[in-house]
């Protein structure tokens, strides 16, 4: 599997809140990340990011991003 998101962000919160953050897992890039830091750091909102948008490319063929490339999972 790969996916290769640029400046996406978490679709749940108002637009006036969002951070957004360049992901991208296999292909070119390692395959295995360690998510790590502080409580409170936004650990759990990036995976929450990656999750939706993977799920909303493979089931509405939309992600909440500038740019998107995926495989199937």
């Amino acid at each position: 599997p790969f996916f290769n998101y640029q400046n996406v962000w978490l679709p749940l919160l108002p637009l006036k809140n969002v951070v957004t953050n360049n992901l991208a897992l296999g292909g070119s890039t390692e395959g295995k990340v360690i998510v790590t830091g502080p409580n409170g750091g936004g650990k759990s909102t990036i995976l929450k990011t990656e999750a939706i948008a993977a799920i909303l490319a493979q089931s509405w063929c939309i992600v909440p991003a500038q740019k998107a490339e995926q495989t199937i999972f």
